[in-house]
């Protein structure tokens, strides 16, 4: 916390350009990947707002662990609810 106290104005500039740029790209990566075709996951949901919120692009890896987090670790898309298995 003194360390982000200790910093000018412009350091904190520079960071926040830097992440912005960052989650910049990121939404345009992803938005290119929605429209592509590929293979993806989206979150479904009865809320309006929690509604496509979580996209996953397949297309990135060969290889994909699917399920709930047991006692040989967590997979790469972890489910959970009442009604998974």
């Amino acid at each position: 916390m003194i360390e982000e106290l200790s910093k000018s104005w412009e350091e904190k500039l520079r960071e926040a350009n830097k992440k912005a740029e960052k989650e910049e790209t990121k939404q345009i990566e992803e938005m290119k990947a929605r429209n592509s075709g590929r293979p993806q996951i989206l979150n479904l949901n009865q809320d309006g707002m929690l509604n496509r919120k979580i996209f996953f692009d397949l297309s990135k890896y060969t290889d994909a662990n699917v399920g709930r987090k047991g006692p040989d670790g967590v997979p790469l898309i972890e489910l959970g609810g009442v009604g998974i298995q």
